[in-house]
């Protein structure tokens, strides 16, 4: 655990749409942040218990954490998955700078935590995909 303690950097806006946790961020971000989304995320993913659910994550900027929150992400998403019924992230890159290294660094995120994800420029086509994710898992 990290005990230092810093100014936040970054923005992250949260919100509950119908079955869709909406994350929306601009970054680069650093630990204090991290630790911010894990706790102003925890009331908002209560709302969603009970029947599957997905994130659906807008990002701005450059969309980075350092190596210590990059792992407390994971095992933030990692806690959705088991404790309150997350199956699937999608993320929409909007105005991302160097989009192909932040995809390798997400997708080592969704990958480690083993939650399905999908990327798009395109929040149609991610909110498509999350509905599927979500009807399958209610079979």
């Amino acid at each position: 655990m990290n005990n230092r303690i810093f100014p936040e950097h970054g923005f992250i806006n949260l919100s509950v749409r119908d079955r869709f946790l909406v994350i929306e961020g601009e970054g680069p971000w650093n630990f204090e942040m991290a630790q911010r989304y894990r706790e102003e995320v925890a009331p908002l993913r209560g709302k969603l218990i009970g029947a599957p659910w997905a994130s659906l994550v807008i990002l701005h900027g450059l969309p980075l954490y350092p190596p210590e929150a990059k792992s407390f992400t994971i095992e933030t998403v990692k806690q959705g998955m088991d404790n309150t019924g997350l199956v699937a992230t999608g993320l929409v890159f909007k105005d991302v700078q160097y989009e192909n290294a932040i995809k390798l660094f997400w997708e080592e995120i969704y990958k480690e935590a083993g939650l399905p994800y999908f990327f798009s420029d395109n929040e149609e086509d991610v909110t498509l995909w999350l509905n599927e994710q979500i009807e399958a898992a209610k079979k």
